[in-house]
């Protein structure tokens, strides 16, 4: 079984991403060579809504009760992804299929949500200390 290669890349003066395959480079080829878009890939693994996870998303799972990053990483173990605490930016977990993930939002576009005392209903911080908003 083979994964299929699928990437996206943020557009800030679009405020959304566009997505692509391997030899779909009409719109997006302008942007893969700008530091400021950075490129991320499909994981080859849905959400519990059947939603793709994307390097960079921010996930909920069944272990923690507050949103972590998917990053790429390669140590000593080998090459995995990994989950990411936004707080403190450590290496959290490695991800997963025995997890129920559920996407949240991405690094682009946050989940911080105010109530109405200005603190983060998703992370219970202050707007203003939010680890999402760094």
């Amino acid at each position: 079984m083979s994964r299929q290669l699928k990437f996206r890349v943020y557009i800030p003066d679009h405020e959304k991403f566009t997505h692509f395959q391997l030899g779909d480079f009409d719109y997006s080829d302008r942007y893969l060579h700008q530091h400021e878009y950075p490129v991320q890939q499909f994981i080859g693994v849905c959400d519990k809504n059947g939603k793709e996870i994307y390097e960079g998303d921010l996930v909920n799972f069944s272990e923690e009760d507050k949103p972590f990053e998917v990053r790429y990483c390669v140590d000593s173990e080998g090459a995995y992804y990994g989950l990411i605490d936004p707080k403190d930016d450590t290496w959290g977990y490695k991800l997963s299929t025995d997890n129920e993930y559920e996407v949240v939002g991405n690094i682009f576009e946050l989940p911080c949500k105010p109530d109405h005392n200005g603190e983060c209903m998703v992370c219970d911080c202050w707007l203003s200390d939010c680890p999402l908003r760094k």
